[in-house]
């Protein structure tokens, strides 16, 4: 869960529940510096694990223990400092811009492996986006459960076409985006290739689909359906 569920009263139902649990802390009054300077102090003591991600930027991870809020029980928290003393674009700042992020857990991961699992979290957020977004499904049409659970299998149907027309587009050398991407949004694939425009032809007993000669996606779109319809 998210900071805005970070309560003693969250975590003491958790352990009560006997479930495992990964809960970011909410930061407002904890001092970073002063986390910081602990963490670094831990990792010199070889108790947790400093990161060199670039020049000018490294991560710190590690464990400790502490007891949340009104609880009288120490449980673990997890987390990750991120210090940049360059930015990006190589510039240098005066004082070290640091980044603190710390997670209430019951698991027995590594600092590492905890925070790796947050941010899968985050991940799915983002395939829910999809889904209440880009395919609208956000209000269910009706007040009949029946009709929404249509409704829901529907979009599922569509949901994963999508995904694969766009998963199948990766490393194909005519997509006219040069960016390297390990997933395409739904929105995308309905934008650049299900509302492509095009002229349904019959001709010499045949049937053909008739793409304008401008169209960028067009030698992706016949990528994918000579792969689908082998011709």
């Amino acid at each position: 869960m998210d900071s805005g569920n970070d309560s003693s009263d969250n975590i003491d139902i958790c352990l009560k529940a006997n479930v495992d649990f990964i809960i970011k802390k909410n930061l407002r009054r904890e001092n970073r510096r002063r986390v910081y300077q602990k963490a670094l102090i831990e990792a010199e003591r070889g108790n947790a694990i400093k990161r060199e991600a670039r020049e000018g930027k490294y991560y710190i991870y590690g464990k400790t223990t502490s007891a949340p809020g009104d609880l009288d029980k120490e449980i673990d928290l997890a987390y990750k400092v991120t210090v940049r003393s360059i930015t990006r674009d190589g510039q240098f700042t005066v004082i070290p811009e640091i980044e603190v992020e710390m997670f209430w857990t019951s698991m027995d991961y590594s600092s590492e492996e905890i925070v790796e699992l947050y941010h899968k979290h985050a991940t799915s957020e983002q395939f829910h986006s999809e889904l209440k977004t880009d395919m609208d499904l956000e209000r269910l049409p009706s007040g009949k459960f029946k009709t929404n659970d249509l409704i829901l299998h529907i979009g599922l149907l569509a949901y994963n076409i999508l995904k694969i027309i766009g998963q199948n587009t990766i490393g194909n050398p005519h997509v006219p985006i040069r960016k390297n991407v390990k997933r395409r949004r739904i929105k995308t694939v309905i934008r650049d290739m299900i509302l492509s425009a095009a002229k349904f032809v019959k001709h010499s007993r045949q049937k053909f689909i008739k793409f304008g000669k401008h169209n960028k996606w067009f030698a992706v779109i016949n990528d994918l359906y000579q792969e689908i319809i082998p011709c």
